[in-house]
């Protein structure tokens, strides 16, 4: 029978994904494991506007375990912006300035989570504090332009007209004026979002785990950043698998971004 004409409002309707999570056999990213892998833990920013004076991270560095902490102070490649955000972008890593609590500002790749997380208690941050924005009417005013390259904190002005309104307006009874605030309308995942990702240097193929929805976007972000070439032939989807196939060369030596495929990332 066909779903046409079918109430739907009100049924309660039997969810596909609950049997395997009720049952114990869920499949999160701490389930999945790779020979020799590595784990990132990233430090964010704790301020909302800040200038960064200093990153310190010696005593993180001396740890056994840790095989490397990295700042885009100390390479210059992570100051490149994420594709795919005009005109106003993020760097990977967090240089100069910090916009808001949060923004990624050092990553650690240690051999566990429990040494990635101890190794960034010892990683200390100098911040020059500045006056954040933390709202939309005082972003609006202009009196602190937090990227003055644009001259103003409005990117874009957009009008949409449609119909007589004001003539409506004029000719209403009653007329009521509001100011809404939204909440945050997302996803909430049991865990927070992680990514797997496992390069093989033999086949130059990059295999990436990620809780999304948009795999093909996903996908081509990752080439750009990881300069990868994608064969369409080489990529899929099982669950929320995708691979990437490079083209038959090196990547630079000791290039951070290579250290996509070989680490396990649980971002927090």
């Amino acid at each position: 029978m066909g779903t046409q004409g079918k109430r739907w409002i009100g049924l309660s309707i039997p969810r596909v994904e609950d049997p395997s999570l009720v049952q114990g056999r869920g499949h999160y990213v701490s389930d999945m494991n790779f020979p020799e892998q590595w784990v990132m833990v990233l430090i964010r920013s704790s301020h909302a506007h800040g200038k960064i004076l200093k990153i310190k991270a010696d005593k993180a560095k001396a740890l056994p375990g840790i095989h490397t902490v990295i700042s885009a102070i100390d390479w210059e490649d992570l100051r490149r912006l994420l594709p795919g955000m005009k005109p106003l972008a993020p760097p990977i890593l967090a240089y100069e300035f910090v916009y808001y609590v949060g923004q990624p500002v050092v990553a650690i790749l240690a051999d566990n989570r429990y040494l990635a997380e101890d190794a960034a208690d010892l990683v200390a941050i100098t911040y020059e504090s500045l006056t954040p924005v933390v709202s939309v009417e005082a972003a609006r005013e202009d009196v602190v332009i937090l990227h003055p390259e644009f001259g103003s904190n409005i990117l874009d002005h957009a009008d949409y007209i449609s119909g007589k309104g004001e003539e409506a307006l004029k000719e209403a009874d009653h007329v009521i004026s509001a100011t809404l605030q939204m909440g945050r309308v997302s996803a909430q995942p049991m865990e927070p979002r992680g990514v797997f990702a496992h390069f093989d240097p033999a086949t130059q193929l990059l295999t990436v785990y990620d809780a999304t929805q948009a795999v093909h976007r996903a996908k081509r972000t990752d080439c750009r950043i990881s300069r990868l070439q994608a064969r369409s032939g080489a990529s899929y989807r099982s669950g929320n698998r995708r691979r990437i196939r490079s083209e038959k060369r090196k990547l630079p030596r000791r290039n951070p971004l290579e250290l996509l495929g070989q680490i396990f990332c649980a971002s927090h």
